[in-house]
């Protein structure tokens, strides 16, 4: 058992170790557009795992996507990674940034959230209202004569507000 113990912690010694220097790319990419290009990559791989049948419904090319948005070749991409990734303090650097971003975006859209669900709800009070209003104040023919369109929003944003 101590045998094992020891051929254990020389392995995770020699595993430890640097790894041989990758070489620089012919097409260095910048360390700031790298932090984009990993944070797009993390962005596409996190809707595929949330809800992948819908990412390949819509036929989205990730390589393409970055090729076009970056002007790089995936072999260039690889390289590139490869060669952050060999320097393990710069990578992890990197992806801190990452991160950093994300959580800046997550803040960006829970914002945007927020406001939208602020709307439906004021939208649905005010639906609530006219509708109580004209089932107090008005005669019974006269409910008849709220839109079809308003009744099914109001049932739509009441489904809503009860799922949420």
């Amino acid at each position: 058992m101590k045998i094992a113990k020891y051929i254990i912690i020389i392995a995770l010694f020699f595993s430890c170790q640097k790894l041989e220097n990758v070489e620089k790319p012919r097409q260095l990419i910048k360390k700031e557009q790298m932090v984009e290009i990993l944070s797009d990559l993390a962005i596409y791989s996190a809707s595929k795992s949330q809800d992948r049948k819908l990412v390949e419904s819509k036929n989205v090319d990730i390589h393409l996507f970055l090729s076009n948005k970056y002007n790089i070749d995936t072999t260039t991409l690889k390289q590139n990674i490869d060669y952050y990734a060999s320097d393990l303090e710069t990578y992890m650097q990197m992806q801190e940034q990452v991160k950093a971003f994300l959580e800046k975006e997550k803040k960006k859209y829970d914002r945007i959230n927020v406001k939208e669900e602020r709307e439906r709800k004021k939208k649905l009070d005010s639906l609530k209202k006219a509708h109580d209003q004209d089932s107090i104040t008005s005669p019974k023919e006269d409910k008849e004569e709220l839109k079809s369109e308003d009744i099914k929003e109001l049932e739509e944003l009441q489904e809503l507000s009860v799922d949420d």
